[in-house]
């Protein structure tokens, strides 16, 4: 697909395959409703009608997302970043609807770090799979795999120094998530290299 197709093409594209993925997973839903009727699921304290509503929310919003920053997808980064914010309305919005006696930022936090692995994920390897794929260069595998050593040694800092603390989940975060990203990208270049 060229970058020269319209927004709103794009758009129609995008949000449609969202609604239709939303579609496919509300099938699963189906059995729970013919059983139970639109009582909550005891697993989840969400009804099945719910769930569904969410999955179309988070299917048009994650559609209208990829539509709006799809060019970016050229860049490694950017095709990372796009798979994060794809599935961003649908880990934060059950994160936010699940979410129990715990402070909203709890809920905000589990959404966003399963969105960063998930869709980060995936987005790369769509992006990794197709014609015009980005392979980064070895400069930015340098620069992330200086940014993982950085950050190994100042999140192990912050955990072994202030356990069970806001500080400790912060150094937690910036052991794994910069590592992954480093990860991501090494294998990647080493897919397109070869």
């Amino acid at each position: 697909m060229a970058d020269t197709e319209s927004l709103i093409k794009r758009a129609r594209r995008f949000v449609r395959l969202g609604l239709m993925m939303a579609g496919g997973f509300s099938l699963f839903l189906v059995p729970a409703l013919l059983t139970s009727g639109n009582r909550p699921l005891p697993r989840y304290g969400l009804t099945p009608l719910e769930i569904v509503a969410e999955y179309f929310l988070a299917g048009a919003l994650g559609g209208g997302l990829i539509a709006v920053l799809y060019p970016i997808r050229r860049w490694f980064l950017g095709a990372f970043a796009l798979g994060v914010l794809a599935a961003l309305p649908a880990y934060l919005g059950f994160a936010l609807l699940m979410k129990s006696d715990e402070p909203w930022s709890v809920a905000w936090i589990i959404g966003g770090i399963c969105a960063f692995f998930v869709g980060g994920g995936v987005g790369t390897q769509i992006s990794s799979e197709s014609r015009s794929r980005p392979v980064p260069s070895a400069r930015l595998i340098v620069t992330l795999w200086v940014i993982v050593g950085a950050g190994q040694i100042v999140g192990w800092y912050l955990g072994l120094h202030w356990p069970g603390e806001t500080r400790a989940t912060i150094g937690l975060g910036l052991v794994f998530l910069p590592l992954y990203i480093a990860i991501l990208a090494t294998l990647s270049r080493s897919r397109g290299t070869n």
